[in-house]
C-alpha cells in the first residue's frame, strides 16, 4: 500500500491537480476507442472494459491464439509485485544508496518483463494495423506513439475497414520482401 501512496504523492507533485483531469480523460478515450474498434471488427464492445476478456478480444480481432494475452497479463502481473515488494530498495539502489545486491532478484525480474511486454505490444499493435488494411512504417511509427489516438482514429474512421485478423498471413513474395 505504501508503494500507492508513494506513487500518487509523486505523480501529484509532478503533474499537480491536472492529473485527476487529464488521466481519466485519456482513460476514458481509450475505453470508448477500443469498445468502438472491437464492434468495428465484430466483437463484443463490453470486453473492452474487462480487464482479462479485454486482452483475449485483442488477441482475436489480431487473429493470435487466446493463450499470447499470457504475453501481456504475466509481464505486467510480474512488474507490479516487483513494485510492490521491493519498490523501496529498488529506490533506494537508483539513488546510489543501496547496493546491487538488495535487488539482484526483483530488478531483472522487472527489467525483463518490461522488455517482453514493450516487445510484444510494439508486435501486437503492428499486427492491429495490419488487420485494418494499415502497412506502412509510418502507420506502424504512429500506433506504437500515439496508441490511443491511432486507435481512436481506427476504430471512428469510415475509411477503414476491419479486413480481418493479421496474424500468420505475411507472405514472402519471389524477391524475399513481405507480400501483402
Amino acid at each position: 500500500m505504501d508503494f500507492i501512496y508513494a506513487t500518487l504523492g509523486y505523480l501529484q507533485s509532478t503533474f499537480g491537480e491536472g492529473l485527476w483531469v487529464i488521466v481519466p480523460f485519456f482513460a476514458f478515450i481509450g475505453i470508448v476507442a477500443q469498445m468502438r474498434l472491437y464492434a468495428k471488427a465484430e466483437q463484443s464492445a463490453v470486453s473492452a472494459i474487462v480487464p482479462i476478456w479485454n486482452v483475449v478480444t485483442f488477441m482475436k480481432v489480431i487473429g493470435r491464439p487466446a493463450w499470447h494475452a499470457a504475453y501481456i497479463i504475466l509481464p505486467t502481473t510480474a512488474m507490479l509485485i516487483c513494485l510492490m515488494v521491493d519498490y523501496q530498495n529498488l529506490i533506494a539502489y537508483s539513488q546510489g544508496t543501496l547496493a546491487f545486491s538488495a535487488v539482484a532478484i526483483s530488478l531483472p525480474i522487472f527489467s525483463l518483463s518490461a522488455i517482453v511486454f514493450t516487445v510484444f505490444m510494439i508486435w501486437a499493435h503492428i499486427d492491429l494495423c495490419n488487420s485494418f488494411g494499415r502497412r506502412t512504417v509510418f502507420d506502424y511509427v504512429l500506433v506504437v506513439l500515439l496508441n490511443v489516438l491511432y486507435v481512436l482514429n481506427l476504430s471512428l474512421s469510415y475509411e477503414i475497414n476491419y479486413e480481418g485478423p493479421a496474424y500468420g498471413t505475411a507472405k514472402l513474395d519471389a524477391t524475399g520482401a513481405f507480400a501483402s
